[in-house]
């Protein structure tokens, strides 16, 4: 039997493991290779991805590297491959324009834009409030001295409301502590001799009522004085004598009280220097 019998049965492999190769037989017979091959796949599709994208934003650049001599632009191949000679020529790619060679170009027609846009403002500024301000506007400056003036008033007007409330408050809590119940503690702790000496509480509504009269003295002899005095600087000046004779000169008829008491105190103040 051995040697006259021939047939022979045909073995046939297991179909899902040709299923599982993907038609390679050289592949391990592994229940996980057809999640290997899912996940090369999808790194494939990646990799396109990301060169596309790439391609794309290196095409957008206008800052790319050209050849000195035939003016090959450098491919995004050679980009990613760090080739920075060029293949024809064999010279390393260059810049076309550099910062350096423009900046200076650059930073005067900056400079030239801007002081265009502001005389454009200027102009249109000035079309826009011609016509429609106080008869009183310096025609140089553009400031409204009439609004100057009634802010000033204002101001004292407020300074004196305050300083007027101040000195009541005080009255009151004055009045408070003199018809004030005896308190249930009486201790009385032992201050030093610095402190024991009385507080001046009238000082600074004094300070606050010679401010006010000080600085409507300063208005009325704006108002009544000099024509020099109307400078910016009228209120440093009026510290001189001379500027003083000159304002009492152009005064006409009685001066207002806060003009003497001024001119008493300026006078004062000249005498201690």
């Amino acid at each position: 039997d051995l040697k006259n019998a021939t047939f022979r049965p045909k073995i046939k492999n297991n179909p899902f493991g040709e299923v599982m190769a993907g038609g390679d037989d050289d592949a391990p017979k592994d229940e996980n290779a057809v999640i290997y091959r899912l996940e090369a796949y999808k790194r494939g599709v990646q990799k396109k991805i990301t060169e596309a994208i790439g391609k794309n934003e290196y095409d957008v650049k206008l800052d790319k590297k050209q050849c000195p001599q035939c003016g090959a632009v450098q491919s995004y191949d050679e980009v990613i491959e760090k080739r920075k000679k060029c293949p024809n020529c064999g010279v390393v790619y260059k810049k076309k324009t550099t910062w350096g060679r423009v900046e200076q170009d650059f930073m005067e027609r900056m400079h030239e834009s801007q002081e265009k846009i502001a005389k454009k403002v200027t102009t249109l500024r000035k079309e826009q409030l011609k016509g429609i301000g106080h008869p009183e506007m310096k025609r140089r400056s553009g400031a409204d001295e009439k609004i100057a003036t009634l802010t000033d008033e204002e101001f004292l007007v407020r300074m004196q409301d305050d300083l007027y409330r101040r000195e009541l408050r005080q009255a009151q809590h004055e009045f408070e502590l003199d018809t004030a119940m005896p308190k249930e503690c009486t201790f009385e702790p032992q201050l030093s001799k610095d402190f024991r000496l009385p507080v001046d509480q009238s000082s600074f509504h004094e300070r606050m009522a010679y401010d006010i009269h000080r600085r409507q003295g300063y208005q009325a002899l704006f108002d009544h004085g000099a024509p020099e005095l109307s400078s910016p600087n009228h209120r440093a000046a009026l510290r001189s004598s001379r500027h003083l004779r000159a304002a009492q000169k152009a005064i006409q008829g009685d001066e207002p009280p806060e003009v003497t008491l001024l001119r008493d105190s300026l006078v004062s103040l000249d005498s201690r220097k």
